[in-house]
Protein backbone atom coordinates (compact mmCIF):
# COMPACT_ATOMS: atom_id res chain seq x y z
CA UNK A 1 0.00 0.00 0.00
CA UNK A 2 1.11 3.32 -0.84
CA UNK A 3 0.17 6.65 0.60
CA UNK A 4 0.66 10.16 -0.36
CA UNK A 5 4.29 11.72 0.08
CA UNK A 6 4.84 14.22 2.33
CA UNK A 7 5.15 18.17 1.59
CA UNK A 8 8.33 18.30 3.15
CA UNK A 9 10.76 17.30 0.39
CA UNK A 10 14.50 18.42 -1.06
CA UNK A 11 14.75 20.89 -3.47
CA UNK A 12 15.83 18.32 -5.88
CA UNK A 13 12.56 16.44 -5.89
CA UNK A 14 11.00 19.37 -7.07
CA UNK A 15 10.51 20.09 -11.08
CA UNK A 16 8.63 23.03 -11.24
CA UNK A 17 6.67 25.93 -9.17
CA UNK A 18 4.17 28.22 -10.72
CA UNK A 19 0.59 29.99 -9.73
CA UNK A 20 -3.00 28.45 -10.28
CA UNK A 21 -5.10 29.18 -12.74
CA UNK A 22 -8.27 31.35 -11.90
CA UNK A 23 -10.32 28.24 -12.22
CA UNK A 24 -7.79 26.17 -9.89
CA UNK A 25 -7.48 28.90 -7.38
CA UNK A 26 -11.67 29.10 -6.74
CA UNK A 27 -11.51 25.50 -5.89
CA UNK A 28 -8.29 25.46 -3.67
CA UNK A 29 -10.50 28.46 -1.40
CA UNK A 30 -13.35 26.22 -1.67
CA UNK A 31 -11.42 23.29 -0.85
CA UNK A 32 -9.58 24.95 2.15
CA UNK A 33 -12.91 26.51 3.28
CA UNK A 34 -14.28 22.88 3.57
CA UNK A 35 -11.82 20.30 3.12
CA UNK A 36 -14.57 17.50 3.80
CA UNK A 37 -16.93 18.61 0.82
CA UNK A 38 -16.94 16.04 -1.99
CA UNK A 39 -18.03 18.53 -4.54
CA UNK A 40 -14.44 18.59 -6.11
CA UNK A 41 -13.93 14.43 -6.00
CA UNK A 42 -14.04 12.68 -8.91
CA UNK A 43 -14.29 9.24 -8.69
CA UNK A 44 -14.86 6.82 -11.72
CA UNK A 45 -15.31 3.33 -11.95
CA UNK A 46 -14.32 1.07 -14.96
CA UNK A 47 -15.35 -2.98 -15.18
CA UNK A 48 -12.39 -4.89 -16.87
CA UNK A 49 -13.46 -8.12 -18.33
CA UNK A 50 -10.82 -10.23 -19.58
CA UNK A 51 -7.63 -12.14 -18.88
CA UNK A 52 -6.05 -8.70 -16.91
CA UNK A 53 -2.30 -8.53 -16.32
CA UNK A 54 -2.33 -6.85 -13.11
CA UNK A 55 0.90 -5.83 -12.68
CA UNK A 56 0.56 -4.48 -16.44
CA UNK A 57 -2.18 -2.42 -15.55
CA UNK A 58 -0.46 -0.85 -12.64
CA UNK A 59 2.52 0.11 -14.62
CA UNK A 60 0.55 1.36 -17.12
CA UNK A 61 -1.35 3.80 -14.65
CA UNK A 62 2.15 5.01 -13.18
CA UNK A 63 3.49 5.69 -17.19
CA UNK A 64 0.71 8.15 -17.00
CA UNK A 65 1.63 9.46 -13.66
CA UNK A 66 5.54 9.90 -15.01
CA UNK A 67 4.55 10.96 -18.09
CA UNK A 68 2.24 13.99 -17.14
CA UNK A 69 3.16 17.19 -14.46
CA UNK A 70 0.30 18.30 -13.48
CA UNK A 71 -0.55 14.22 -11.82
CA UNK A 72 2.86 14.99 -9.83
CA UNK A 73 1.27 18.18 -8.60
CA UNK A 74 0.35 19.60 -4.75
CA UNK A 75 -0.41 23.02 -3.54
CA UNK A 76 1.42 25.42 -1.33
CA UNK A 77 -0.56 28.38 0.35
CA UNK A 78 0.93 28.69 3.66
CA UNK A 79 4.02 31.71 4.15
CA UNK A 80 3.47 32.68 0.41
CA UNK A 81 2.50 35.71 -1.37
CA UNK A 82 0.15 33.85 -3.79
CA UNK A 83 -0.95 29.89 -3.61
CA UNK A 84 1.43 28.14 -5.81
CA UNK A 85 1.63 24.30 -7.33
CA UNK A 86 4.79 22.37 -6.69
CA UNK A 87 5.81 19.53 -9.30
CA UNK A 88 7.37 16.76 -8.04
CA UNK A 89 9.92 14.64 -10.24
CA UNK A 90 9.14 11.41 -8.99
CA UNK A 91 5.67 10.36 -7.42
CA UNK A 92 4.22 6.85 -6.60
CA UNK A 93 0.55 6.32 -7.70
CA UNK A 94 -1.42 5.02 -3.94
CA UNK A 95 -2.47 1.36 -5.80
CA UNK A 96 -4.84 -0.86 -3.65
CA UNK A 97 -5.27 -4.20 -5.20
CA UNK A 98 -7.93 -6.88 -3.25
CA UNK A 99 -9.46 -10.14 -4.09
CA UNK A 100 -12.86 -10.56 -3.75
CA UNK A 101 -13.67 -14.10 -5.32
CA UNK A 102 -14.46 -15.86 -2.30
CA UNK A 103 -17.44 -13.97 -1.45
CA UNK A 104 -21.40 -14.03 -3.45
CA UNK A 105 -22.44 -11.67 -5.74
CA UNK A 106 -24.38 -10.09 -3.37
CA UNK A 107 -21.55 -9.58 -1.02
CA UNK A 108 -19.25 -8.33 -3.03
CA UNK A 109 -22.11 -5.42 -4.39
CA UNK A 110 -22.55 -4.69 -0.80
CA UNK A 111 -18.73 -4.47 -0.19
CA UNK A 112 -18.20 -2.22 -3.51
CA UNK A 113 -20.67 0.14 -2.04
CA UNK A 114 -19.30 0.85 0.73
CA UNK A 115 -15.70 0.65 -0.54
CA UNK A 116 -16.86 3.76 -3.01
CA UNK A 117 -17.91 5.58 0.13
CA UNK A 118 -15.27 5.31 2.18
CA UNK A 119 -13.11 6.20 -0.65
CA UNK A 120 -15.05 9.26 -1.47
CA UNK A 121 -14.67 9.88 2.90
CA UNK A 122 -11.23 10.03 2.58
CA UNK A 123 -10.38 13.87 0.94
CA UNK A 124 -7.16 14.60 -0.37
CA UNK A 125 -4.84 17.03 1.37
CA UNK A 126 -3.70 19.40 -1.46
CA UNK A 127 0.06 19.67 -0.02
CA UNK A 128 0.76 16.16 -0.55
CA UNK A 129 0.83 14.30 -3.69
CA UNK A 130 -0.80 12.51 -5.50
CA UNK A 131 -4.06 14.29 -5.73
CA UNK A 132 -5.26 10.69 -7.18
CA UNK A 133 -5.14 7.11 -5.76
CA UNK A 134 -6.38 3.81 -7.34
CA UNK A 135 -8.35 0.23 -5.86
CA UNK A 136 -8.32 -2.44 -7.90
CA UNK A 137 -10.88 -5.55 -7.07
CA UNK A 138 -10.78 -9.08 -8.62
CA UNK A 139 -14.51 -10.30 -8.86
CA UNK A 140 -14.46 -13.39 -11.02
CA UNK A 141 -11.64 -14.91 -12.41
CA UNK A 142 -12.18 -12.67 -15.48
CA UNK A 143 -13.29 -9.90 -14.01
CA UNK A 144 -11.98 -6.78 -11.98
CA UNK A 145 -13.65 -3.71 -10.64
CA UNK A 146 -11.46 -0.46 -10.73
CA UNK A 147 -11.83 2.83 -8.87
CA UNK A 148 -10.15 5.76 -9.72
CA UNK A 149 -10.83 8.90 -7.54
CA UNK A 150 -9.16 12.04 -7.56
CA UNK A 151 -9.25 15.94 -6.88
CA UNK A 152 -10.85 17.73 -9.77
CA UNK A 153 -8.24 20.27 -9.49
CA UNK A 154 -6.00 18.49 -11.38
CA UNK A 155 -8.28 17.40 -14.08
CA UNK A 156 -11.39 17.82 -15.78
CA UNK A 157 -13.24 15.38 -17.78
CA UNK A 158 -11.79 16.36 -21.51
CA UNK A 159 -8.36 15.36 -19.73
CA UNK A 160 -9.81 12.40 -17.86
CA UNK A 161 -10.66 10.81 -21.75
CA UNK A 162 -6.83 11.08 -22.64
CA UNK A 163 -5.76 10.00 -20.09
CA UNK A 164 -7.36 6.27 -19.78
CA UNK A 165 -6.77 6.18 -23.58
CA UNK A 166 -2.87 6.21 -22.72
CA UNK A 167 -3.39 4.27 -20.20
CA UNK A 168 -4.49 1.87 -22.27
CA UNK A 169 -2.31 2.54 -24.63
CA UNK A 170 0.69 1.86 -22.13
CA UNK A 171 -0.93 -1.37 -21.49
CA UNK A 172 -1.44 -3.24 -24.33
CA UNK A 173 2.58 -2.00 -25.16
CA UNK A 174 3.27 -3.98 -21.94
CA UNK A 175 1.39 -7.06 -22.28
CA UNK A 176 2.59 -7.19 -26.48
CA UNK A 177 6.10 -6.17 -25.44
CA UNK A 178 6.28 -3.40 -28.12
CA UNK A 179 7.19 0.15 -27.17
CA UNK A 180 4.64 3.27 -27.16
CA UNK A 181 5.76 6.27 -29.06
CA UNK A 182 3.32 9.11 -27.51
CA UNK A 183 3.68 12.61 -28.32
CA UNK A 184 5.61 14.91 -25.65
CA UNK A 185 2.77 16.17 -23.69
CA UNK A 186 2.85 20.35 -22.89
CA UNK A 187 3.38 20.85 -19.55
CA UNK A 188 0.30 22.41 -17.86
CA UNK A 189 2.65 25.40 -16.76
CA UNK A 190 2.59 26.54 -20.69
CA UNK A 191 -1.06 27.09 -20.27
CA UNK A 192 -0.74 29.24 -16.75
CA UNK A 193 2.62 31.02 -18.86
CA UNK A 194 -0.13 31.66 -21.57
CA UNK A 195 -3.16 32.92 -18.78
CA UNK A 196 -0.36 35.77 -17.58
CA UNK A 197 -0.01 36.91 -20.57
CA UNK A 198 -3.34 38.08 -21.20
CA UNK A 199 -4.69 41.52 -21.06
CA UNK A 200 -7.37 40.83 -18.25
CA UNK A 201 -9.23 44.69 -19.36
CA UNK A 202 -9.30 43.51 -22.67
CA UNK A 203 -10.99 40.12 -21.98
CA UNK A 204 -13.22 42.49 -19.82
CA UNK A 205 -14.59 44.35 -22.48
CA UNK A 206 -15.12 41.37 -25.04
CA UNK A 207 -17.65 40.00 -22.48
CA UNK A 208 -19.37 42.92 -21.62
CA UNK A 209 -19.79 43.92 -25.03
CA UNK A 210 -21.08 40.26 -25.90
CA UNK A 211 -23.58 40.42 -22.40
CA UNK A 212 -24.81 44.06 -23.39
CA UNK A 213 -28.49 44.06 -22.39
CA UNK A 214 -28.67 40.82 -20.17
CA UNK A 215 -30.30 41.87 -16.52
CA UNK A 216 -30.89 38.45 -15.57
CA UNK A 217 -28.96 34.99 -15.24
CA UNK A 218 -29.63 32.84 -18.05
CA UNK A 219 -30.87 29.24 -17.24
CA UNK A 220 -28.67 26.34 -19.13
CA UNK A 221 -30.50 23.37 -19.70
CA UNK A 222 -28.46 19.97 -19.03
CA UNK A 223 -28.21 16.65 -17.87
CA UNK A 224 -26.84 16.95 -14.29
CA UNK A 225 -24.15 14.25 -14.22
CA UNK A 226 -23.53 12.71 -10.82
CA UNK A 227 -19.61 12.72 -10.13
CA UNK A 228 -19.80 9.51 -7.69
CA UNK A 229 -21.91 7.40 -10.73
CA UNK A 230 -19.49 7.32 -13.73
CA UNK A 231 -19.23 4.32 -15.22
CA UNK A 232 -17.06 2.63 -17.55
CA UNK A 233 -16.58 -0.44 -19.56
CA UNK A 234 -13.84 -2.00 -20.54
CA UNK A 235 -13.54 -5.27 -22.43
CA UNK A 236 -9.86 -7.22 -22.79
CA UNK A 237 -9.94 -9.72 -25.23
CA UNK A 238 -6.62 -11.72 -25.12
CA UNK A 239 -3.52 -9.59 -25.78
CA UNK A 240 -5.55 -7.05 -27.41
CA UNK A 241 -7.77 -4.41 -25.72
CA UNK A 242 -11.26 -2.80 -26.07
CA UNK A 243 -12.34 -0.57 -24.44
CA UNK A 244 -15.93 0.78 -25.68
CA UNK A 245 -16.64 3.97 -22.91
CA UNK A 246 -19.95 5.14 -22.13
CA UNK A 247 -17.92 8.71 -20.80
CA UNK A 248 -20.29 10.89 -18.76
CA UNK A 249 -18.47 13.59 -20.04
CA UNK A 250 -20.89 15.82 -22.00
Amino acid sequence: MVTPQQSRVSKKDIESIYPLSPMQQGMLFHSLYNPESKTYLSQIQITLQGNLDINAFQQAWQKVVDRHSILRTCFAWKKTKQPLQVVRKNVTLPWFNQDWRSHSSAEQETKFQELLTSDREQYFELDKVPLIRCHLIQVEDQKYEFINTGHHILLDGWSTAILLKEVFEFYAGLINHRPVNLPTPRPYQDYINWVQQQEQTQSERFWRQNLQGFTSPTPLVFDKWNLFNSVLTVKLIEKSYQYPIKTPYR
